[in-house]
């Protein structure tokens, strides 16, 4: 499961929810480019974004998303 947010608190409490229901996480990372990055080199099941990142709104990363047919949600 790939996850971006900028808040490390939120992010890393996700990142350790998934894990503790058995999921491999790809980050946490702060940024659109980042997770762009993760998504190229991880080809990850499904996704959770913060709405707003460090670079940008999460619009690109979605879309990118959108096209592999990789299911996310958006969180804010």
């Amino acid at each position: 499961i790939l996850i971006v947010g900028e808040g490390p608190l939120v992010a890393f409490d996700l990142a350790d929810l998934v894990e503790d229901e058995g999921g491999i996480v790809a980050g946490p990372v702060p940024t659109v480019a980042e997770g762009l990055t993760l998504a190229d080199a991880n080809q990850p099941a499904a996704a959770i974004l913060d709405a707003n990142l460090e670079d940008s709104d999460v619009t690109q990363l979605a879309l990118a998303l959108i096209e592999r047919g990789t299911p996310f949600v958006i969180y804010t």
